[in-house]
């Protein structure tokens, strides 16, 4: 059965130091990236839910948006 657009549920996905964030159905798949490192630092990883993301030693990546609200984040060294 599919339901019409505005019953179809989403799910919020929270990116820190980055960008992607936003609401997405389940199974969408979602760009993310990460914002410039600081002065003096690289892009290390994502942290968070990264059973989600692709690749979580990629500073551009993707998450499969699953049946619930999740947060990643960036991180630098």
């Amino acid at each position: 059965m599919i339901l019409p657009s505005f019953l179809t549920p989403v799910f919020t996905l929270t990116v820190g130091r980055g960008t992607g964030d936003g609401s997405y159905t389940n199974g969408q798949q979602v760009a993310i990236v990460a914002d410039a490192p600081p002065n003096g630092y690289l892009f290390d990883r994502w942290t968070g839910a990264t059973q989600h993301v692709t690749s979580i030693t990629s500073a551009m990546s993707t998450v499969m948006m699953p049946a619930s609200d999740i947060s990643i984040a960036a991180t630098f060294c």
